[in-house]
């Protein structure tokens, strides 16, 4: 892509019975957000909202992001068929089915070089488990899979805080047996890469310990010394600035403040309890090590809010302002 051009950003719509055609509509209905969208999903969602959310844009179906028309006024949907069982705010096998359609053929056209990024509203991982893929845990997973990417990972960007995650949707009692200093090294290095395609030249990562204290000298585990610290030393073999491991109970604080351009955590919520509780809104998640740019909104498909004009848009569109920062 040149430098020059706006990167042509494929939005999934999400759950249809979610916040996501609201968002996706209330995003649309502002700036192009330095990029040419183009929606997957299925119009009469988006439809359905009613002028007070659509104003005066117009919709117009395709097969395919070639077909879209770039201007302030358009919506270009790449059109996906949907049940009309579909109720708003109910989880549903219909819906679950519709948003993996979604996701799939944006997968499609990525690969194919039709879109420059990726970007997903939220979906229901339960209700795509009910249509059938029971072995269905989450987007990430989903997309490496799809892209056949095996060295992949998490990371999620605020302004104050970056993290990314060692291991993602495991059971806590997983995740000691889990971690592993390759895996480690391995997050590790991606996001010191992406960081550098973000500007920051020299960035500066902190690793948090498994266990608290960081094992307190093996007291309260031998993981930290024996899997954490060899990949911090393979890190710095290879020129990064990394420190660990690092009590996680003090580390997010000095990574807020400015000590760290990014913490690499251990498991899922020893990275994102802190990380949502400063970006809930305004938090992006980006897959890392796929062929193309994904990014996403940090929060789920709050059905009991849906169809009702109260969600949030904002972490869509920092989704899609990073989607671009990253594609160029």
């Amino acid at each position: 892509m040149s430098a020059s051009r706006k990167p042509v950003v494929g939005i999934t719509m999400g759950d249809p019975a979610g916040i996501g055609p609201e968002i996706v509509l209330k995003t649309l209905r502002r700036a192009r957000v330095h990029s040419r969208p183009v929606v997957f999903g299925t119009t009469r969602f988006l439809k359905r909202l009613g002028p007070k959310l659509a104003g005066d844009l117009v919709f117009k179906k395709i097969r395919r992001p070639a077909e879209a028309s770039f201007d302030n006024k358009t919506i270009n949907v790449v059109e996906c068929p949907a049940p009309d069982k579909i109720t708003v705010g109910k989880k549903s096998a219909w819906a679950g089915k519709a948003s993996l359609d979604y996701l799939d053929k944006a997968i499609e056209f990525a690969l194919g070089g039709e879109i420059d990024a990726i970007v997903t509203a939220p979906l229901s991982k339960a209700a795509v488990r009910l249509s059938g893929a029971a072995d269905f845990v989450g987007h990430t997973e989903y997309l490496a899979e799809k892209t056949n990417t095996r060295a992949y990972a998490m990371m999620f960007c605020s302004e104050r805080l970056k993290v990314a995650l060692v291991t993602t949707h495991l059971p806590l009692k997983e995740v000691a047996d889990s971690i592993t200093t390759q895996k480690i090294a391995l997050v590790t290095s991606l996001a010191n890469e992406t960081l550098k395609k973000l500007g920051v030249s020299s960035p500066r990562i902190g690793i948090a310990a498994l266990n608290p204290h960081a094992g307190e000298d093996d007291a309260f585990g031998d993981e930290d010394n024996n899997i954490v610290a060899p990949a911090v030393r393979q890190a710095r073999k290879k020129l990064m600035d990394v420190e660990g491991p690092l009590p996680a109970d003090t580390l997010f604080h000095a990574a807020y403040h400015g000590a760290y351009d990014l913490v690499v955590a251990m498991y899922h919520d020893q990275g994102l309890a802190p990380f949502k509780m400063i970006a809930f809104d305004t938090g992006v998640n980006v897959t890392l090590g796929l062929p193309f740019v994904r990014t996403s909104v940090d929060h789920g498909t709050a059905f009991d809010i849906a169809g009702k004009g109260m969600a949030s848009e904002k972490s869509l569109i920092e989704a899609i302002k990073l989607a671009g920062r990253l594609v160029k």
